[in-house]
């Protein structure tokens, strides 16, 4: 488990590094195959914030289940710190789209549920548990159910679920979605922020440029059907980020070549017949439109 450091604050720990080489993913269904992704090469550098982009069918949740050790690739290795990744591990832990909280249990319940199947003895999990509702601003709700907290709060329990168990890596596969964009842009503002103080390996997977471009130290887009890398634009804002810097120069230069770069894969799979694709590629045109002016 973490440990705080002397001013309660969760310190920096042995983060992991994720790194794909070549990989492949066929699936085979009767008589048919269909190649997801195809020769897909990238890294989640060690205590970075990676975020994956792409239009709906590009494999972005396909890799989550790779890295996560829920799929085999049909060719290709997924590392772990040089150890190719053979099933699930305790190193890595998903927060998915869909809210995972127990409706039966307390926040405070669903918080220490890993810490409890793990077997960690009681008071540790207890001082844990207390320390990370007090960090995401949850410890007044402790005892409220699900059902009783907003999405917001909903988002937050679950991160605390997963930063209980000191996981070397935090995959998240569009955490914020849903929400209303209040709610999104003060998630956004809340999560950077843990990351700036904790530093922890992240693979984030995310539809919105500019959620993406706030959070992300690089950003790796994919191509659609199969997806591979199409390009990766380190993002060099300054740390600590504040939402000033939207409307700075180099964030309006980043935001435009990821447009550029969408645009044309967005066009590719509204071309191939993607319903998903037809929203997408109309946001991207009035963005296009908006970083011409």
């Amino acid at each position: 488990m973490p440990k705080n450091n002397d001013d309660g604050v969760l310190s920096k720990g042995d983060f992991g590094e994720v790194r794909l080489e070549d990989v492949t993913k066929v699936y085979e269904k009767e008589d048919q195959c269909q190649t997801v992704l195809e020769g897909c090469s990238f890294s989640a550098q060690r205590g970075k914030l990676t975020v994956l982009m792409g239009p709906s069918g590009c494999g972005k949740t396909v890799l989550i289940n790779l890295i996560a050790g829920y799929e085999n690739p049909t060719s290709g290795r997924v590392l772990i710190d040089e150890k190719p990744v053979t099933g699930t591990g305790s190193d890595r832990l998903v927060v998915f789209q869909e809210t995972a909280l127990f409706p039966w249990m307390t926040a405070y319940s669903n918080v220490i549920f890993g810490c409890q199947v793990q077997g960690v003895p009681k008071k540790e999990t207890k001082d844990r548990a207390e320390f990370i509702l007090r960090k995401v601003g949850l410890y007044e709700f402790r005892d409220k159910y699900p059902s009783q907290l907003s999405g917001g709060m909903q988002r937050r329990a679950e991160l605390a679920r997963a930063m209980i168990n000191d996981p070397k890596i935090m995959i998240l596969d569009e955490p914020f979605r849903g929400l209303d964009a209040m709610t999104r842009q003060l998630m956004q503002e809340f999560y950077v922020g843990l990351f700036e103080e904790v530093g922890r390996t992240n693979l984030f997977v995310t539809h919105e440029i500019d959620e993406a471009i706030f959070l992300a130290d690089r950003l790796v887009i994919l191509t659609y059907q199969p997806g591979k890398v199409k390009a990766e634009i380190e993002v060099d804002l300054p740390r600590p980020r504040e939402f000033h810097m939207l409307a700075s120069p180099r964030f309006m230069d980043i935001r435009a070549q990821a447009i550029d770069l969408l645009y044309e894969e967005a066009a590719k799979a509204f071309a191939a017949g993607s319903k998903t694709a037809y929203d997408l590629v109309g946001a991207l045109t009035a963005q296009k439109g908006m970083c011409n002016k």
